[in-house]
């Protein structure tokens, strides 16, 4: 919390970005094992009941659109599982430019101490610098790694949405075949 503090008000904005990013991360994890939960428990248990479109819009209005589309439905598929991802990118690219931010202002600060020949404003200064640009490439990296996680996990997800509608697993061969 020490180096928190010295790094100026520009830690606090890259704090908020890091926690924008982590919620929409959790966000995504989270609808993705739902998702994996549903393809690999409760759909081959829906399949075999007479009203499973009306059950299927009750209980997973997220994938309604991969089973009753006719046309686009892939494209819509692949939007509703990896949509709210751009946020999490935006989060990444956004942090090492706050970072650099609190860069100048620290700079800024530093340079301004010289004016008046006080080394501590001086290191102060410096100090605000380096940590607000540590902090903001540590929050790029974490996300950009649990973001690789995350978006194979969404894959996953994605191409088992599809070959189920495809009837290309076990256990749906044909079942599911909405075109004809």
């Amino acid at each position: 919390m020490e180096y928190f503090a010295k790094g100026g008000p520009i830690m606090w904005v890259i704090m908020f970005v890091a926690f924008f990013g982590l919620y929409f991360l959790v966000y995504k994890i989270l609808q993705a094992l739902k998702l994996r939960y549903f393809f690999k428990e409760e759909l081959p248990q829906l399949v075999e009941k007479e009203n499973f479109f009306e059950e299927l819009g009750e209980r997973w209005n997220e994938v309604v659109t991969l089973f009753t589309a006719t046309t686009g439905w892939k494209e819509a598929w692949q939007i509703k599982v990896f949509s709210g991802i751009e946020f999490v990118e935006t989060a990444i690219s956004i942090s090492p430019l706050l970072g650099l931010l609190g860069t100048f202002t620290g700079l800024v600060k530093a340079f301004g101490a010289t004016a008046t020949s006080n080394t501590t404003k001086l290191a102060e200064g410096i100090a605000q610098a380096l940590y607000t640009s540590i902090f903001g490439l540590l929050v790029a990296i974490v996300l950009s790694v649990a973001l690789t996680f995350v978006e194979k996990l969404l894959e996953d997800v994605y191409m088992r949405g599809v070959l189920i509608r495809q009837g290309e697993v076990d256990g749906f061969r044909g079942s599911l075949d909405m075109e004809g």
